[in-house]
């Protein structure tokens, strides 16, 4: 944990502004300030996961089924994947301009 803050500590010294640090163990209550700023694809399917973020292969098929479990709180009606909501709004038989959901 040290050498993570240090490190971006040390990157980001020249911006303006200075990013906020925020250190977050698992199962804090300040830790759905994270969870809330997570790309929208926990709920995507896990081959799409792969590909949007590569550094996942790394992992062993039980490691990645143990992360996306982490996730257990997500509900896809209420919360669309990005994934999803793009193709919603975006494919040709899409009804979303009656609905008022936009690109723009």
């Amino acid at each position: 944990r040290e050498v993570c803050r240090d490190h971006l500590l040390r990157i980001s010294l020249g911006r303006f502004p200075k990013p906020h640090l925020h250190m977050l163990k698992e199962g804090d209550s300040m830790s759905r300030r994270l969870t809330a700023r997570l790309a929208p694809a926990h709920g995507d399917p896990p081959e799409h996961q792969v590909a949007y973020f590569p550094a996942l292969s790394h992992l062993d098929p039980e490691q990645l089924t143990a992360l996306r479990a982490k996730f257990s709180f997500y509900d896809p009606n209420a919360d669309p994947s990005f994934r999803r909501w793009f193709w919603q709004i975006a494919s040709a038989s899409s009804t979303a301009r009656k609905e008022g959901c936009s690109l723009c």
